[in-house]
């Protein structure tokens, strides 16, 4: 009887427990409900965002009325971290599947030097304009920063990126997707072939635009990449703004 009632008990817990998802979705809600309670106050209180540099008293975070943006993004790194069935997701996941489609299409169209060429065409604006302040003030570490350091192309693709002057290094960011792709047949490139044949052409495409020599270091098999300016870099240094 004993083990019965216990079994009993135990299906009937597993009857009434949410599953995973029903606690994601509730976890969503309850986010977005509070988000909305205080963003709501706040409006009746005549707030909103918090002006920069405005003195206050006490403990803010910076993202006061922006709660249910920060609980969204917080939700989908959460979900992306726990794809980890087939192999673990990383939270640059969709980017990076979709520039290996990119390049890969390329490749397959023989149309690797002109899909170069667009993404050196797309970043031309900016580019151009930094170089245009790199040339009035002499600051050549303007332009790593305009490549790597100000710019979300990077840093959202690549997670962790080593900064120093005259120097940024960082690991290719393609090995845990290629890996899981090239065996379903999804992709035929190589890390090498992408460094080879993608990434040190663009980096002479932005030195051009820049007016400032970017070497690239050879492929490497630990995937770490060195990109540094070819004269060293100058003491002086500031921040690109836009």
């Amino acid at each position: 009887m004993i083990v019965r009632a216990i079994a009993v008990a135990a299906l009937a817990a597993a009857l009434t427990t949410p599953s995973f998802a029903d606690e994601q979705s509730l976890t969503s809600k309850r986010i977005a409900e509070a988000a909305a309670k205080t963003a709501a106050e706040r409006a009746a209180k005549g707030g909103g965002e918090r002006p920069r540099g405005e003195r206050t008293v006490g403990r803010y975070t910076g993202y006061e009325g922006k709660e249910r943006d920060l609980g969204l993004i917080m939700n989908m790194v959460y979900k992306t971290l726990e794809d980890n069935d087939s192999y673990q997701h990383e939270v640059n996941d969709a980017l990076v599947k979709s520039h290996l489609s990119h390049m890969q299409f390329a490749k397959d169209n023989n149309l690797v030097a002109e899909g170069v060429q667009h993404e050196i065409d797309t970043e031309e604006p900016m580019l151009r304009r930094v170089g245009k302040m790199i040339e009035k003030s002499g600051d050549k570490e303007l332009a790593l920063k305009a490549v790597f350091d100000q710019t979300t192309c990077h840093w959202q693709l690549v997670l962790d990126t080593e900064m120093k002057p005259g120097m940024r290094r960082y690991r290719s960011p393609w090995t845990n997707v290629l890996t899981q792709t090239t065996r379903l047949g999804q992709h035929d490139i190589t890390e090498q072939w992408i460094h080879e044949n993608w990434t040190i052409p663009r980096m002479k495409g932005y030195s051009k635009l820049l007016g400032v020599e970017l070497e690239v270091s050879p492929w490497r098999d630990d995937g770490m990449i060195t990109v540094s300016i070819k004269d060293g870099a100058n003491q002086a240094s500031s921040a690109v703004t836009q």
